[in-house]
């Protein structure tokens, strides 16, 4: 009897053991299922953004093993895998969606990317021809997202590679473009403090509180730019204007960025016109900081 209660006892520690084993087991199992996930499963992004995506340990840092990564779709995204092959940069090309997916030792972990563009409007402000025959534009693009800052991504020539402009919601963000070259610079991003547009009428004008601009037609398609710094800061000015003949036709776009000391009472310098032809008048848009 004695015998038989010992060994109905070792049977159930037995029993026990096996469920407590089973339990342990599913547990490893799930979390070794969890290990590895992406950082993402969905994301939004638009067109002049750039996104990324990272193959995460849920302990810490990167998984580890080989890894692939694939898009379906290569004409709505463009991608490269670094630190490696954990970490993926992707750049929208156009409107549209895709998957993006991640191979580890054998699983697959999927990310579906939307690409959108933003809602904007463009206007060409002026147009000049120099006397080389260079068209010159400026332009004016307005973020008409509500919330969102919009990234306006233009192509440059050869020598610079992309540049891109944020634009708070609402606001306007300018460029100047040599369509003949193929050259394009954003000059301002406007809708920040301190930004505003001045003409003929109103030679001087505050950027703040001790900083002046102030341009001057001089004969011989002369102008100068004249900065005055009174501020402990050293502001940077950047202008973009718009010369014009006496018939009111643009003749010559183009800009100056210059950084000033403290308390430099007054800089200035003298530019000549591109065109042949005399100026009349004038319109700048000025963008200044002081740091």
């Amino acid at each position: 009897m004695k015998a038989k209660s010992v060994l109905n006892c070792w049977v159930l520690v037995s029993v026990v053991i096996m469920i407590a084993a089973g339990c342990m087991f599913s547990t490893v199992e799930s979390h070794a299922a969890a290990k590895y996930h992406l950082s993402n499963k969905k994301i939004t992004i638009y067109l002049g953004e750039q996104g990324y995506l990272e193959l995460l340990n849920s302990r810490k840092g990167y998984a580890k093993g080989k890894t692939k990564w694939k898009i379906s779709d290569k004409a709505v995204l463009y991608g490269e895998a670094s630190i490696g092959n954990k970490h993926f940069d992707f750049t929208p090309l156009k409107t549209g969606s895709c998957t993006i997916t991640c191979t580890n030792n054998g699983k697959k972990y999927k990310c579906t990317v939307k690409v959108r563009s933003f809602k904007k409007k463009v206007k060409v402000l002026a147009t000049a021809v120099d006397k080389n025959g260079d068209t010159i534009q400026l332009v004016r693009v307005q973020n008409c997202t509500k919330k969102r800052r919009s990234v306006f991504a233009v192509q440059q020539g050869e020598h610079y590679g992309d540049i891109r402009m944020s634009v708070p919601a609402k606001k306007y963000g300018y460029f100047l473009i040599d369509k003949s070259k193929k050259y394009y610079y954003s000059v301002l991003p406007a809708g920040r403090i301190n930004s505003f547009v001045m003409d003929s009428g109103e030679p001087t004008r505050n950027c703040s509180s001790k900083v002046k601009v102030k341009i001057i037609l001089k004969d011989n398609n002369k102008y100068v730019i004249e900065y005055n710094n009174r501020s402990s800061y050293w502001p940077k000015v950047n202008v973009v204007y718009v010369l014009y003949n006496k018939d009111g036709k643009a003749i010559d776009i183009d800009t100056k960025e210059t950084s000033m000391k403290p308390h430099k009472k007054k800089t200035s310098k003298t530019y000549t016109c591109k065109a042949d032809d005399t100026v009349a008048s004038y319109k700048a848009y000025v963008y200044a900081v002081d740091y």
